[in-house]
């Protein structure tokens, strides 16, 4: 494709973008599932653009947009709220994670054939939702308070929790070992240290900016900038840097709209986010969800209708699940609609299309190559079976779970008009 088709190619899309937003508030069908049919449409269905076209550059582009979005996100959260939701979200991520592995389990062992480690392990990889896509849909649909906040940290915990289960049990995977305390552990200490960490930078940046750098032109742009460092040198030394930049937005946000947060800080050291920065947050967060949802949808590979049908049926229960564990941690205080949103809004996304690869990849790395045996018929090894099946279905299961979350929002929305 030249240059002048790509460039032709990147308006567009933004201006379809601005489009599904206006298609939005008028059918409240959301601008993640257009873009996502679009990538899809683009992609594996009329092959217009190779999933390898895009090389390490397409990873890179995944991480910014992760970067971007939990800064925003947490920028825009209040530390009151997220005080009073910790407990209820992190019950909520605990339960969905569960009820994925109970349901995957057995699927994986009597269904796909697979044994139980890799059964279990399909279920750590598709056992949390996307940030990626669950902020965006919760800042279009506008749930409460509690319940937004509840979503939004139940995304960004799952894939600390995915994350840490499924790596663990590649290790035993590969190794045959089993240290379970030792995996326990390192999840926490990553959790704690990266979000001590990502608050402690977004204070110590504030007093710099109000003692210090009081000439700075546009420092909010640099405060912008930094969350890809702390990113970036959380990762280099084994924290999650998620977690980290989600922490100082949260720590920036909050410098004068949270009491709880104003009362640690002297009166000359307050530093607002003002609306127009804000704005300016909303428009980079926008081009880059953007192209991130198209991305996502030429990535997906649907290449086995059996696999698809149980992906499929995996999602729509993980969406029943959603239903009892949001019921509940919703508690009586939370309106219907927020309970509703909280039930269906589970989408998988990077981190399950990501881990999903990884067997198969360790596969393919231990020399475990198909062998072509008389007329052509090609016989696979157990583990390159096993890697296939798990990738397979697990991409699956992050494309029936986007499309039937944007859908029960869709009718969902239209009855509580």
């Amino acid at each position: 494709m030249g240059t002048a088709y790509v460039i032709l190619s990147l308006g567009l899309l933004i201006v379809i973008a601005h489009l599904c937003e206006v298609i939005f508030r008028k059918t409240r069908i959301p601008s993640v599932l257009i873009l996502m049919l679009i990538g899809l449409l683009i992609g594996p269905v009329l092959h217009i653009i190779a999933p390898g076209s895009f090389g390490k550059a397409g990873d890179v582009f995944t991480t910014v947009t992760l970067v971007c979005i939990l800064f925003g996100s947490g920028a825009g959260l209040n530390i009151d709220t997220i005080r009073d939701s910790l407990g209820k979200a992190s019950l909520l991520t605990l339960l969905n994670f569960l009820g994925m592995l109970i349901i995957c389990i057995p699927f994986g062992r009597f269904v796909l054939g697979l044994d139980w480690l890799h059964s279990l392990y399909l279920g750590a990889a598709v056992g949390g939702t996307s940030s990626a896509i669950v902020i965006p849909m919760v800042n279009q649909l506008k749930p409460g308070p509690r319940a937004g906040t509840m979503l939004l940290l139940e995304s960004t915990l799952s894939d600390v929790l995915c994350l840490a289960v499924a790596l663990s049990l590649m290790q035993v995977i590969e190794s045959g070992t089993v240290n379970v305390w030792k995996s326990v552990l390192d999840m926490l200490v990553s959790v704690a240290f990266a979000a001590v960490v990502g608050f402690a930078l977004g204070r110590l940046w504030l007093v710099a900016l109000k003692r210090y750098l009081k000439g700075m032109q546009n420092p909010i742009f640099t405060s912008f900038a930094l969350a890809f460092i702390i990113y970036g040198l959380c990762e280099l030394v084994g924290l999650n840097g998620g977690l980290a930049v989600l922490s100082y937005g949260i720590s920036l946000g909050n410098s004068g709209s949270s009491e709880s947060f104003r009362r640690r800080l002297r009166p000359d050291e307050e530093l607002d986010i003002d609306q127009k920065d804000r704005d300016f947050f909303a428009e980079v967060i926008f081009v880059m969800q953007t192209y991130f949802f198209v991305y996502i949808g030429i990535n997906l590979q649907l290449d086995n209708l059996w696999h698809i049908a149980v992906g499929a049926v995996i999602a729509v229960l993980a969406l029943a699940w959603r239903h009892f564990s949001a019921r509940l941690t919703g508690g009586p205080a939370m309106d219907r609609r927020d309970r509703r949103l909280l039930a269906t809004l589970g989408p998988k996304g990077l981190v399950a299309a990501v881990l999903a690869t990884i067997p198969l990849q360790h596969a393919l790395e231990t020399g475990e190559l198909p062998h072509l045996y008389g007329k052509g018929v090609e016989v696979m090894s157990d583990a390159l079976l096993y890697g296939t099946t798990v990738r397979d279905v697990a991409y699956a299961v992050v494309l029936i779970s986007i499309v039937a979350s944007s859908l029960l929002v869709i009718f969902g929305e239209k009855r509580n008009r």
